[in-house]
């Protein structure tokens, strides 16, 4: 018995080191803001997005150690991550490196990632941190890495975003093979998003075949259907249009959203028709938020209020939910009307956006702000006034460029 029990434990052994494993830093947190250059800023919002578009995935970050708080700059870090001691903090450097995106921090990542001695993990770390950076000079790097991991789906997967940002048409033909011909879903749609981002129409053959073939998942067609959308063009946008009758939800829903991500007004008239003959209440929502967002029309204005007051609670917070997934606010007059609505989730959500923009307590409490939100609402004043986004005194600080207060302003509203 002793020596099956042996067996069994070898094959169990065998079989763990067969699964590929992406080390995973314990110290989790959220993406620093400490972000001094604006295109980073324009990444980590593409990587927001990316994360609500079927199949981004973004590696956990690294929150502060005493080991990192007082290194701000590129050259210690660098010589912190080349010693002993600097190690164990590997993937918490990486992230902090990303915040200084200097010709040696690049090198220092390309290095990383086209090393094939490097724990498969760290590469993975090393391209997600290109693709933050954007730096379009490392194009070549990540093609020759994608070459060198035919194996390794998750560096190929983390590659292939990459590419998303600073891919080119050089990166066209890789991509279109990947979409084409690799065995997991995941990466041909990670490869669909990346040429829908670069947008060289070049690409439209490939997308289009797999946004109508009849073997494609759901999941494949939705994606693609929003790389079309990143795309953005009107030949791109005519493919989408017919699926925003789809059959199948999700890929309806992500052409409808795939309008919102083209920002193309003169697709109103397509979305219109969604409205006119709704085949579900998701998706006749969906189209309503969208062609606000893009028209800021007031008819579509005061559909989402009628919307918003005769639907349920999972309607509403669908509803939000909608709006956050392409970042848009919404209405004001919906912000103010929600403040006291029965999910914390809606009415902290609202809170923070008319606080953004200058609502003070006064006129919270007036709009119905709730008391089992009070010790949150606090967090989020001190927040957006340490990031420089409010002021503390907001009710006497003038908005730019109009010569009045940001509560003049909202009382206009």
């Amino acid at each position: 018995m002793k020596k099956y029990g042996l067996i069994l434990y070898i094959f169990c052994i065998l079989i763990i080191m067969s699964i590929a494993y992406i080390p995973k830093n314990t110290n989790a947190a959220n993406p620093s803001d400490d972000v001094s250059d604006e295109k980073l800023k324009e990444n980590f919002k593409y990587i927001e997005m990316l994360q609500k578009i079927n199949p981004y995935q973004p590696m956990s970050r690294g929150r502060q150690i005493k080991e990192l708080s007082n290194i701000n700059n590129a050259d210690d870090l660098i010589k912190l991550l080349k010693s002993n001691d600097g190690a164990k903090y590997t993937y918490l450097i990486i992230d902090k490196l990303v915040n200084y995106p200097t010709k040696e921090t690049v090198e220092i990542l390309k290095n990383i990632l086209l090393n094939p001695r490097e724990e498969e993990g760290l590469r993975c770390k090393a391209a997600e941190a290109l693709l933050l950076i954007g730096d379009k000079s490392v194009e070549p790097a990540v093609i020759q890495a994608l070459h060198g991991a035919e194996n390794l789906h998750s560096l190929r997967y983390y590659c292939v975003m990459t590419l998303s940002v600073v891919g080119s048409s050089d990166s066209l033909y890789l991509l279109t093979d990947i979409l084409r011909n690799d065995r997991k879903e995941r990466i041909r749609e990670a490869a669909s998003l990346s040429l829908g981002a670069i947008g060289d129409e070049r690409a439209l053959s490939v997308l289009e075949y797999t946004m109508n073939s009849g073997y494609e998942t759901e999941s494949m067609k939705s994606t693609t259907a929003r790389a079309l959308g990143l795309m953005g063009t009107k030949k791109a946008l005519a493919i989408v249009v017919p699926h925003l009758n789809s059959e199948l939800l999700l890929v309806q829903l992500s052409a409808i959203l795939a309008i919102a991500d083209s920002g193309d007004r003169d697709m109103e008239k397509e979305l219109v028709k969604v409205i006119e003959k709704p085949k579900n209440k998701t998706a006749e929502l969906y189209a309503i938020v969208v062609l606000y967002y893009l028209t800021g029309k007031p008819e579509y204005e005061k559909l989402i209020m009628t919307k918003y007051e005769k639907g349920d609670q999972q309607y509403q917070i669908d509803l939000f939910g909608l709006m956050q997934s392409f970042n848009f606010e919404g209405p004001q007059e919906l912000l103010i009307k929600a403040v006291s609505n029965n999910s914390d989730e809606i009415a902290l959500y609202c809170t923070r956006l008319l606080i953004k923009h200058g609502a003070t307590d006064k006129q919270l409490e007036k709009w119905g702000l709730k008391k089992s939100i009070l010790e949150q609402y606090e967090i989020i004043k001190k927040d957006l006034v340490s990031k420089g986004i409010i002021k503390e005194n907001t009710e006497t600080t003038p908005k730019e460029g109009t010569g009045k207060t940001e509560e003049e302003l909202l009382k206009e509203q």
